[in-house]
């Protein structure tokens, strides 16, 4: 039986929280999990990834990022993402990858 190993993938900032939950970035711990949220029905670009804190929408992985994370994804890849630091409304996470 194979076991599961996490991979370290990178650090990020995550993109636009000043304008989908800025309120939400104060309330952030260290190590808060977060979820990642594919939208390939977004208009702006279908290969978009939200990112969630508490169910609650708090922006997007950035534009660089998006094309790796979603072939990732949508290859069945499990992506974890944890909160590195949240301080003055810009977010950083850590993300995993699971095989």
């Amino acid at each position: 039986m194979k076991k599961d190993r996490r991979f370290y993938l990178c650090s990020m900032i995550v993109s636009g929280t000043q304008y989908h939950s800025p309120q939400s970035v104060g309330a952030m711990g260290e190590a808060d999990t977060l979820e990642l949220d594919r939208e390939p029905s977004n208009i702006y670009d279908p290969l978009a990834i939200a990112v969630l804190w508490e169910g609650t929408r708090i922006g997007y992985v950035p534009r660089q990022h998006v094309a790796l994370l979603s072939s990732l994804l949508d290859n069945g890849y499990q992506i974890q993402a944890a909160v590195d630091e949240a301080a003055q409304g810009i977010v950083s996470m850590n993300l995993w990858m699971f095989r």
